[in-house]
């Protein structure tokens, strides 16, 4: 899943997805690719899109991963901080990679698991128009997944 994202008045995700069930689905034409089929961008066309976009594709780490012990980004001062704004809609409306629901596959809870699951493969941090037109074309190209994410505004700029 290739997520788009802007700081601007709206977050444009463009998320590559990654189904459990990807057999299928690289033989179907209608199917999306997936990071396990066959037919998912090389490392070549995403180093390509990244140049496209002035360096703003990112490989997000899901923001829970700092509350386990097992991972990498393990970071308990980080942790205080995500777990206190955890459950703050500002916190999933500005996060590029989260979402304010269905946001459980890596909850910032070490007794809980956490995985990658459910969190796109990329994300690109849109700042300009450019940056939305290179992932809409590499999604239409390449058969990724596009997800918009988005804050929603309106004319007070709420």
């Amino acid at each position: 899943m290739l997520l788009l994202w802007t700081c601007l008045n709206f977050i444009l995700v463009v998320s590559l997805a990654r189904p459990q069930n990807v057999d299928s689905a690289s033989s179907n034409s209608k199917c999306k690719v997936t990071p396990s089929s066959l037919k998912w961008p090389s490392k070549s066309d995403w180093k390509a899109l990244n140049q496209s976009v002035s360096g703003r594709l990112i490989a997000p780490v899901p923001p829970g991963a700092v509350c386990h012990p097992t991972r990498p980004e393990f970071n308990p001062q980080s942790c205080t901080v995500l777990s206190q704004q955890w459950s703050t809609e500002s916190f999933h409306a500005l996060n590029p990679v989260s979402v304010d629901y269905n946001d459980d596959t890596c909850p910032p809870n070490a007794a809980l698991p956490c995985s990658s699951d459910g969190y796109p493969a990329y994300v690109i941090a849109a700042t300009n128009v450019n940056d939305v037109q290179q992932g809409v074309k590499f999604a239409a190209r390449t058969g990724v997944r596009l997800i918009v994410k988005g804050t929603g505004h309106d004319v007070p700029g709420r």
